[in-house]
């Protein structure tokens, strides 16, 4: 303490400013590796948000695709549905598949195991009694998902 008292006023000045300047600097270091992380973050939600609303049209059109077979039963309807499954496919083996705790690849998790399980139930037959059993079922197309076979069925009467 008796150095700090004999120590000449420019000297105390020179410390105080000093002191200051590298607390602010502290401050704004802090600060800026927060707004990284922050806009590192809002990034991610976007690109997961956009992926969704990519898949979500992927699904609409296979569903769509689907409906129209059904209704009109051509090739072309059918090379239709071909073609959005295979999209709603390669749009599913973006999404990601390990459990982890980040909330945004949880939910890419349960989105693509919710949508696996969707296609699972439209390519199982609908349940019809006695005269209405369908006559003729083709397994059209085989592909692998991370280590299940999914055929995809087209049932015509």
């Amino acid at each position: 303490m008796k150095k700090w008292k004999n120590l000449s006023i420019q000297l105390k000045l020179i410390a105080a400013f000093l002191l200051t300047f590298f607390l602010i600097f502290f401050v704004n270091l802090i600060l800026y590796a927060n707004i990284n992380f922050m806009s590192g973050r809002i990034d991610q939600v976007y690109q997961s948000n956009s992926s969704l609303n990519e898949l979500s049209e992927a699904l609409g059109a296979v569903h769509s695709s689907m409906t129209e077979y059904l209704n009109v039963k051509s090739s072309d309807t059918l090379d239709s549905y071909y073609r959005n499954s295979q999209e709603l496919n390669r749009r599913l083996q973006e999404l990601n598949t390990e459990i982890c705790s980040d909330e945004l690849l949880m939910m890419e998790r349960n989105i693509r195991n919710m949508t696996l399980e969707y296609l699972l139930l439209r390519m199982r037959p609908p349940r019809q009694s006695g005269a209405g059993i369908l006559k003729n079922t083709a397994c059209v197309m085989r592909k692998p998902w991370n280590g299940l076979s999914i055929s995809i069925p087209i049932f015509t009467a």
